[in-house]
């Protein structure tokens, strides 16, 4: 669309000479009870963690394990997937997470939630309309050492396509991500529900060291940010956690904090009008570099923003390495968004648009007026909280400069 390349994957893949194929009820006892998956009428049964884990542990650089996903279960314990890996799911099976579980369901075998060449795990696809559930209203907000009970989590990933999947009823994140290259989440679903809706029940959240991903025809319902690029969303510390802790049950570890460049946003629902404070798209940047993202087709209707970009310093004391932002292109076509005010209100500067960050360069064409409520069309901040003043170069949208 604005002429950015964006080489999707990754020139190096493992390429396994083994394939072993696996049916998830072959798997499973005779007796075994399916569990319900629905939004709102979900139910827990019989636990098939230690069947499915077992088999998922034999893929390698030399074994590419498909599993045919064919029972809807319950899971004790998030499975863990490793390189050259295949789910394929058939329409309406999945899992529900056991209630105190306050994991997520899925989440790749080695974490590395930084350092590109730190990656170990590579080729995996989910593909089909299937549906994990995170049972949230029975789950704690996360554990320390397991990180936060998310959907999914995926902390170090070269090549992963997700096609047709839907995330219910997820304590946090729907999708958390740090450290994936050539990521690809399409076709795609997220709905925290109406049985619980508590804080950071955000969608798609793929931050900080994330390059060259793809974010195609969506539909998030959410109780915070719909679709997050967040470089700088980890804290050295929270209360009641240890600095030390690599994942700590609120959120990142700071070393999660990096550059997210080359992410593709398009054909994008947000559906929070009836959720009391469901955002739009952010991007965060406090002192990571952020660029060359391209937003388009986007439509719904979401609380005090559409779309902001922000360095969270205008929020005093909210992040650890406070900073103006460093953000280079964002571009920005067929944005049809309405805003609403949430309910309870809060800090974050108000606009369809809006932006406390400094940009090199911002152009959004394509962009309706508000009519849902006084929600300005565009607000851009001088400054942080701080007062310090922030950076801009080109700031256009439909034509006008700002």
């Amino acid at each position: 669309m604005f002429g950015i390349l964006l080489q999707l994957g990754d020139s190096r893949p493992v390429v396994p000479t083994e394939e072993r194929r696996y049916k998830v009820s072959d798997l499973l006892p005779a007796a075994f009870t399916e569990s319900a998956l629905g939004l709102d009428d979900f139910a827990v049964r019989d636990d098939a963690y230690a069947a499915i884990q077992t088999r998922l542990n034999e893929a390698s650089s030399r074994t590419r394990v498909i599993m045919e996903w064919d029972k809807a279960v319950a899971l004790s314990d998030n499975l863990r997937i490793g390189s050259n890996t295949d789910i394929i799911f058939n329409s309406g099976k999945g899992a529900v997470l056991m209630n105190g579980v306050s994991k997520p369901l899925f989440r790749n075998r080695t974490d590395r939630g930084y350092g590109h060449a730190n990656i170990v795990d590579q080729n995996i696809t989910i593909h089909g309309e299937g549906i994990l559930n995170g049972n949230a209203i029975n789950q704690e907000r996360g554990v320390y050492g397991s990180g936060m009970a998310a959907g999914v989590a995926w902390h170090g990933i070269r090549n992963i396509d997700i096609d047709g999947l839907s995330i219910f009823n997820h304590k946090v994140y729907a999708q958390e991500a740090t450290n994936v290259i050539g990521g690809k989440l399409r076709n795609f679903r997220t709905d925290i529900g109406d049985v619980y809706q508590g804080p950071n029940m955000d969608g798609v959240h793929w931050d900080g060291h994330c390059m060259d991903c793809l974010f195609e025809n969506g539909r998030v319902r959410s109780n915070d940010d719909a679709y997050c690029i967040n470089a700088d969303d980890g804290y050295a510390y929270w209360p009641t956690a240890s600095h030390n802790n690599p994942y700590l049950a609120g959120f990142y570890n700071i070393n999660f904090n990096g550059p997210a460049q080359n992410i593709i946003m398009k054909n994008l629902i947000i559906d929070n009008e009836r959720t009391y404070h469901g955002f739009g798209i952010r991007i965060l940047s406090s002192t990571s570099r952020v660029d060359g993202i391209e937003i388009s087709n986007i439509s719904g209707v979401a609380s005090d923003y559409a779309l902001l970009i922000d360095t969270y310093s205008w929020y005093a004391g909210a992040i650890d390495r406070p900073g103006k932002g460093d953000v280079g292109t964002i571009l920005v076509d067929d944005f049809t968004v309405q805003t609403k005010h949430s309910t309870g209100g809060n800090e974050i500067p108000k606009g369809k648009i809006s932006v406390t960050c400094s940009m090199e360069n911002f152009v959004a064409t394509g962009v309706t007026p508000n009519t849902l409520s006084n929600i300005p069309l565009v607000h851009k901040s001088a400054t942080d909280f701080h007062n310090i003043p922030l950076d801009y170069g080109t700031f256009n949208v439909n034509g006008i400069d700002y």
